[in-house]
């Protein structure tokens, strides 16, 4: 949990804050739906993530 996760979209760096949820530079919050993909819960956009926990 502790390993940034790249977002691929906007080629940011994501600070993992649960299991499920992670924190953008922007300061966006991003839900996991997926091992690879993420949702933005401040636009509703998705984006492609590196995988959570690795």
């Amino acid at each position: 949990m502790n390993e940034p996760i790249f977002e691929f979209d906007t080629c940011d760096p994501l600070l993992p804050v649960s299991d499920s949820m992670a924190v953008g530079m922007n300061g966006h919050i991003r839900m996991r739906f997926s091992e690879n993909m993420a949702m933005d819960m401040n636009t509703g956009e998705m984006h492609f993530t590196t995988p959570y926990g690795q």
